[in-house]
């Protein structure tokens, strides 16, 4: 089965391979023109366009940006923050000075 994005990010392993792949000459150009080619179609639709016309061309622009951002932070190892237990210690109930 396939990781998650949250699993493949917490997992040391495959976010270091992810860095080795985007270090890659050939992947970084690649990249580098899926954005420019998303600058190319990000145009608006010509006047007297529909309503579904402009959500269609704002959809599908916003799915190539997701897209590029979710492949640029599969590099980025995000650990799982550790749930906070609460604690009423005097300790932790004491007045901060100013």
């Amino acid at each position: 089965m396939n990781p998650t994005l949250a699993q493949w990010r917490s997992t040391p392993a495959l976010t270091s391979s992810a860095k080795k792949l985007q270090a890659d000459p050939a992947y970084a150009q690649m990249l580098s023109l899926a954005r420019e080619h998303v600058r190319q179609i990000s145009s608006l639709p010509r006047m007297g366009s529909s309503a579904e016309d402009h959500a269609y061309n704002y959809g599908m622009i916003i799915g190539y940006w997701h897209c590029l951002s979710v492949l640029d932070s599969m590099s980025e190892l995000q650990v799982e923050p550790t749930d906070l237990v609460a604690d009423f210690s005097d300790e932790n109930n004491k007045p901060q000075p100013d």
